[in-house]
């Protein structure tokens, strides 16, 4: 517990949520990476557009917005300039939500579509897109991130 608290007092509240979701991002590429299933097409993704990008690109994505957002974690401390870092974390759910958006209306018009694609719309669109915009709203504690503090 005590390691946390010297990474939140390192890098603040911003900067360790940075942190978290840009290594989160990095998993959930390589997620894709080990799938055994992958490149198999499978009856519920059918028209989802977020697959037929290549599992590579869509690893490299992931990793690469992961990776920014962790290198923004450190310019978190006033006056803020991990701006940038928020910005690469929205690349991918929005990418997401426009799938699922697109295979949806898919759906709607009679096509080749995701016929529960609203869900993936309502979770990457709104839930996790609006818990980024939240966190990178934050502002610091009154005290700062520790280096703040430090001489």
């Amino acid at each position: 517990m005590r390691r946390f608290r010297l990474v939140t007092g390192l890098l603040g509240h911003r900067g360790e949520a940075l942190l978290i979701f840009g290594f989160l991002f990095i998993l959930i590429g390589l997620s894709g990476e080990l799938d055994p299933l992958v490149g198999v097409p499978t009856t519920p993704h059918v028209g989802l557009f977020y697959y037929t990008v290549p599992v590579a690109w869509r690893f490299v994505v992931w990793a690469l917005t992961g990776l920014l957002a962790m290198s923004a974690a450190w310019r978190s401390t006033p006056p803020h300039t991990d701006s940038w870092g928020w910005v690469a974390l929205m690349v991918m759910p929005l990418f997401n939500a426009f799938s699922y958006a697109w295979s949806f209306a898919l759906y709607l018009i009679g096509q080749h579509g995701y016929a529960t694609g609203w869900v993936g719309i309502i979770f990457w669109g709104f839930l996790f897109s609006r818990l980024l915009m939240n966190l990178a709203s934050w502002p610091e504690s009154a005290h700062g991130p520790l280096l703040k503090v430090l001489p």
